[in-house]
Parts: C-alpha cells; sequence; structure tokens
C-alpha cells in the first residue's frame, strides 16, 4: 500500500514538533519569569536598604506579580501548545481514516 498526502504528513509532523517545542519554552518561561521576580525583588530590597527609601511591602508585591505572570504564562502557553500538537495529531488522524476507509474499500471489492 502506497503512502499518499506526503505534504499532510509533513504538516501534521511539523505542528507536533511546535506544540513539544511550545511547551518546553512555556516551562522555561514560566521558571524565567519565577527566577527574575525573586531575583528582582531581592534587588529591589537591597537597593532600598542601601539608599533608606523606606520600602517595605514592594518586594513581596513584585514576588506576587511575577508568580501570577509565571501561572499565565504556563496557562496560555500550555493551552497553545496543546492545540497545536492536537492539530498535528488530527491530521494525522484524518490521513490515517483515509487509509482505513480506501483499504476497506479495496477489500469489499474484492
Amino acid at each position: 500500500m502506497e503512502k499518499r498526502y506526503t505534504l499532510l504528513r509533513i504538516i501534521g509532523t511539523i505542528y507536533r514538533i511546535l506544540g513539544i517545542i511550545g511547551i518546553v519554552i512555556t516551562i522555561l518561561g514560566s521558571i524565567g519569569m519565577c527566577v527574575v521576580g525573586f531575583l528582582g525583588s531581592t534587588f529591589i530590597s537591597e537597593y532600598a536598604a542601601w539608599i533608606d527609601l523606606g520600602f517595605g511591602p514592594g518586594e513581596y508585591v513584585q514576588v506576587a506579580i511575577s508568580l501570577i505572570m509565571a501561572v499565565g504564562i504556563f496557562i496560555n502557553g500550555t493551552a497553545v501548545s496543546l492545540a497545536s500538537y492536537a492539530f498535528g495529531e488530527g491530521i494525522h488522524l484524518l490521513i490515517s481514516l483515509e487509509k482505513s476507509a480506501r483499504l476497506t474499500t479495496r477489500l469489499i471489492q474484492t
């Protein structure tokens, strides 16, 4: 049985690869946002102590905002990555469905 729809197979594979790459970038971005938030809050507290500005809860607010942004990045990135991967799987599913229908038709005709 010959393989048909080579271009669609390539497109489906590309979407699946993009989905996997997207989830990896999403995880790294969420971790990076947490790190930046914690390091930034440490910098602000040290800077405020150095020049005696009297900042109190500002560093905690920055940590909270960075955690909220990290969760948002993770949720949105995961949704987009899963949608991309699912689209690639859908293309491969439709190709398999067509192959199965073609094989069934060939078996019924003989």
